[in-house]
């Protein structure tokens, strides 16, 4: 059976991970769910209201004492759904650092050269592993005064509730009977909570992704006398192209994977090589095939698909390189992270 590779071992760590997020995004859904069940007499009662209208309009519909309740209503019930999606964060981010910590260990296992076991074992007996509290206080993630708790805080049952009356009354386009207005209030209302739902499923996603590559990261810079750098690693194919275009690009320590919000790469270690351990082997280790390389031999018609037809052929045209594609941007929670450059950024 061939020796896994700390690219499987990567891809595996990358799935358990996603595994969490899914038990996350399920428990939130569910909750998130009652809040549109508590507004459908509302709804219904808001229907009838409008259908009795001669003239609809939207001016007139946010009027309705009856539609200013639903928008204290939603308000009122997301606000708390902020509270819950705290705590989820508080769940999730645990999990992922203590599994940060634990898979940057297995990482920097199998990403050793092959030993005799011997040495093996004294090289591994000697890593450090850091205690998850204390990497958890480092990475500033959480805690009342953390940016993320604020971010949570910050007008959240307001913008949903600015996102339901939006859809409520901007999917009033002509007075039809009760029964068709309220299939369409029910449809635009679950729109607007929606808005609010992936807005807390991106929070809580890139909290646990964020917490687990900043607990890798610790890991690493916490056995230097193993790890040299790391290699950013993506999912080709499937990978955005800011972070292809990152793919297999080699990282100091005192440098962090900035992927963008939702950002599944992981950072793979690069450990002490036979000419360090000062023996006189072959190296075997085989480097990581860059984004670029990949991407070069992919057909055409996949190049084009995942840039689009304007980018393709200014890439075609030589209007800009490969490396260019991913741009950095200021977030107020994470910081640095990185997105998709534009067309025009990339020809300008």
């Amino acid at each position: 059976m061939p020796r896994p590779t700390a690219i499987d071992a990567a891809r595996q760590f990358r799935q358990q991970l996603a595994n969490d997020e899914a038990q996350a995004a399920q428990r939130m859904a569910i909750i998130y769910n009652r809040i549109f069940t508590d507004l459908q007499g509302d709804i219904a009662k808001l229907s009838i209201d409008i259908a009795a209208m001669e003239s609809p309009t939207r001016g007139a519909i946010m009027k309705l004492a009856r539609m200013q309740a639903i928008q204290q209503q939603v308000k009122e019930q997301v606000t708390r759904f902020g509270g819950k999606i705290q705590n989820e964060v508080t769940i999730v981010q645990s999990q992922a650092i203590q599994a940060g910590i634990d898979n940057a260990i297995k990482l920097m296992e199998v990403s050793l050269p092959p030993l005799p076991d011997d040495i093996r074992r004294q090289i591994t007996a000697s890593f450090a592993r850091l205690p998850a509290d204390a990497v958890e206080a480092a990475a500033g993630l959480t805690g009342q005064d953390s940016p993320l708790n604020e971010r949570l805080s910050d007008l959240y049952g307001e913008y949903v509730a600015e996102q339901v009356s939006n859809h409520i009354t901007d999917g009033i386009a002509k007075g039809d009977n009760p029964r068709t207005i309220a299939a369409r209030l029910e449809k635009n209302v679950l729109n607007g909570l929606g808005s609010g739902l992936t807005s807390a499923l991106t929070t809580v996603r890139t909290a646990q992704i964020k917490s687990y590559q900043l607990a890798n990261h610790a890991t690493y810079a916490a056995n230097d006398n193993i790890v040299k750098g790391w290699v950013w690693h993506a999912e080709l194919g499937t990978a955005c192209l800011a972070c292809t275009s990152m793919h297999g690009t080699i990282h100091t320590l005192d440098e962090t994977l900035d992927g963008h919000h939702n950002c599944r790469c992981s950072p793979v270690p690069q450990t002490i090589t036979y000419e360090d351990l000062g023996l006189d082997i072959p190296e075997t280790v085989e480097p990581i095939q860059t984004g670029e390389d990949w991407f070069n031999s992919q057909p055409a018609s996949v190049q084009r698909e995942m840039m689009g037809p304007g980018m393709y052929e200014a890439w075609q045209g030589g209007k800009f390189e490969f490396g260019q594609l991913s741009a950095t941007y200021d977030d107020p929670v994470y910081g640095t992270l990185r997105r998709e450059a534009t067309l025009g950024e990339l020809t300008e």
